[in-house]
């Protein structure tokens, strides 16, 4: 009994409350009422009443399906007939209900099916995306393609655009990044070996980089990134900046106290402007701490070196005179001694006492220009016990201070040393007397201590040290200390001389002298000698017992013939004959039978080594009754060719007693 057809609308919103489907398009008055579905109640698989905005009665049943992992919901609108219905339009509008919403869920299900296929694509897409795969293409679309999945289509279109583009620019960078990477490495691993120390700083002077020298040379507080650095210190900040204003850099030297102590360094400081603003300052340091030190101990050889020559050369000049002085002055006083003129006798005592006195200087300024050292009487190196030359040393400086120096004496054992005893015990001597005039007082008044024993750590050398607790030196003053005519004494009070020459004494017997001292502490002066034995040096034969008076024919060969001739003089006893110079000993040689020769060795013409080879191949009897007489310093060239011959050597000036002793040893043969 239905009056009219039922009108059925049928629409299918998202969980969104989007319309998806609307069978009654968008334009009508229906159309305007689906906008508002999302304000109808859900009533799954019920009928409720509802009234539209336009106030038409409607009868609306829903439906909800999975679509996905949402739900949507599937809506059948009905408006009010106003008329009772029948059985049979119930059963009819029961049917198309049914009928509709069957359609209405294979529509939904169709749809369902293809909006989950569409966003599995658009899963694996981002899925892709996630591995960093950006060449993907969204799904394609079509008129039936809800405007929701269309815009979603749309922007992913534009996010994948922008990821390539992304990705090309970020290729793009890591490969000038890589090839940046590859061009600094070489750089890096230079700076790292750069062995100047370079520091980057701002341009307020506080460090950005420092490479591993300069932390190495200042340490790791003073390189600390964000630390001023230490070029700024000591007011030359003010400098720096004068030159940073005429845009110069600055050099100079400074004294950097870092990890490693007290060090000399060479600045260059570098402004870095850009647009005419100071950005960045580089600071280069060079350590110049042992190439100073190497300058001066360059410095310090040269000048020892010219001190040498300078002593061989006035020993030289003053020996000359000097022999004929003491020779003429013995004689004087032994005519003295006959006469009854005691003034006369005293007078020449006296400057006999005066001439031993510069002889004694002389010797000591040779001990410095030689190598090696040999006493006028030729003594050669024997076993001495340590205990008995340390008493002798001591012995002679309590006389010096009058018995007022404090003394203690420690040698621990029986030690010997291979030694020309009495070099060493002026070496000890020279150390005692100069420890006690380390006090304040000047006279000795302070305990001086002197220990011996065999060295520890090495028992073939015997240490010997001298301590005491004076006034000290300063670190400027003990590196002077054995520099020849160096001292901390008043004028007139010492002559500079008596640790350069107790070292050269030292290093002549193959050990070492050092010292330690602290201002205000007082010093410590360390001998180090070896104890081992060496063969003996060549000394004169002893002087035969009860010998029978004999006059050998000796020839005296000299450059100076005042010594030439005062030589002859003292040997009156025997036959002597003057050659002035080599070649004239020569001529002498070819015309006389002699007995022995006596030659001076620095000769212009033709030198004492030379002289002893011409003899040695033209009279080769002479080899062994030949001796040197001589004022040449050990270290030069012809003092080496002495040497090398074996031949004994008497240094001028020259005691009438040895030349004597050495032809009374040839008398017998």
């Amino acid at each position: 009994g239905i009056k009219r057809e039922v009108d059925l609308r049928y629409v299918v919103m998202d969980h969104l409350g989007g319309v998806v489907l609307d069978s009654d398009g968008a334009d009508s008055a229906a159309g305007n009422f689906a906008l508002e579905a999302v304000f109808l109640p859900t009533c799954p698989q019920s009928i409720e009443p509802i009234e539209t905005p336009d106030g038409q009665l409607m009868y609306a049943a829903c439906s909800q399906m999975a679509v996905g992992s949402h739900l949507w919901a599937a809506w059948v609108i009905t408006p009010d007939l106003g008329t009772a219905v029948g059985s049979e339009a119930i059963v009819r509008f029961w049917l198309g209900l049914g009928g509709g919403l069957l359609f209405l869920g294979l529509i939904a299900t169709a749809v369902a099916v293809r909006v989950r296929n569409y966003f599995a694509r658009l899963n694996r897409i981002v899925a892709m995306i996630g591995d960093g795969t950006f060449e993907v293409q969204f799904p394609q679309s079509n008129a039936a393609t809800p405007q929701e999945l269309l815009r979603l289509r749309q922007i992913g279109a534009q996010m994948m655009h922008r990821l390539r583009q992304h990705g090309e620019t970020t290729s793009r960078l890591v490969a000038e990044l890589e090839e940046a990477n590859r061009q600094l490495r070489p750089l890096a691993a230079a700076w790292a070996q750069i062995g100047e120390a370079v520091e980057i700083l701002d341009s307020e002077g506080n460090i950005l980089f420092a490479n591993p020298a300069c932390v190495d040379m200042l340490g790791d507080a003073a390189t600390e990134p964000g630390t001023r650095s230490t070029i700024w210190e000591d007011g030359r900040s003010a400098r720096i900046e004068e030159c940073f204003a005429r845009k110069r850099r600055w050099t100079g030297e400074l004294e950097d106290i870092g990890q490693g102590g007290r060090r000399i360094q060479a600045v260059t400081v570098t402004p870095v402007f850009e647009e005419g603003r100071l950005e960045r300052v580089v600071v280069i340091r060079w350590d110049l701490t042992d190439l100073r030190a190497a300058e001066s101990v360059a410095a310090h050889t040269e000048r020892l070196a010219s001190l040498g020559t300078l002593a061989a050369g006035l020993a030289h000049e003053i020996n000359n005179p000097l022999t004929y002085i003491l020779m003429n002055l013995e004689l004087l006083r032994m005519a003295m001694e006959k006469a009854e003129e005691p003034e006369l006798k005293d007078a020449a005592q006296e400057s006999l006492a005066g001439v031993g006195l510069i002889r004694r200087v002389v010797e000591q300024m040779l001990l410095l220009a030689r190598g090696d050292s040999v006493t006028d009487a030729g003594e050669t190196r024997q076993m001495v016990p340590l205990r008995r030359l340390l008493d002798s040393a001591v012995m002679i400086a309590r006389a010096r201070f009058r018995g007022q120096l404090q003394m203690s004496i420690q040698v621990d054992g029986e030690p010997e040393i291979w030694v020309r005893e009495a070099e060493l015990t002026q070496v000890v001597v020279n150390l005692v007397v100069n420890a006690g005039l380390a006090y304040a007082n000047g006279q000795g008044s302070g305990p001086v201590d002197v220990e011996g024993g065999v060295d520890p750590d090495d028992g073939d050398v015997v240490v010997v040290r001298v301590r005491d607790a004076g006034v000290g030196m300063t670190p400027a003053e003990l590196r002077q200390a054995f520099d020849p005519f160096f001292t901390t004494r008043a004028v007139g009070q010492g002559t500079g001389l008596g640790l350069s020459v107790a070292r050269s004494i030292v290093d002549a017997h193959g050990g070492s002298l050092t010292a330690q001292s602290a201002k205000g502490v007082g010093s410590v002066f360390t001998v180090r000698l070896p104890s081992t034995p060496m063969p003996p040096a060549a000394s004169l034969p002893a002087p035969p017992k009860n010998v029978s008076p004999r006059r050998l024919q000796v020839l005296v060969v000299d450059d100076d013939l005042r010594v030439a001739e005062v030589i002859a003089r003292r040997l009156s006893s025997h036959e002597v004959t003057v050659a002035i110079g080599g070649l004239d000993a020569l001529d002498l040689l070819e015309e006389n039978a002699f007995d022995a020769v006596l030659s001076d060795v620095m000769m212009p013409d033709l030198d004492g080594p030379s002289l002893y080879d011409e003899l040695s191949g033209r009279w080769p009897h002479l080899q062994e009754r030949f001796a040197f007489v001589t004022g040449a310093p050990r270290d030069s060239t012809v003092a080496r060719a002495v040497k090398q011959t074996g031949r004994p050597v008497f240094h001028k000036p020259v005691p009438q007693g040895l030349l004597l002793e050495w032809l009374d040893s040839l008398v017998m043969d």
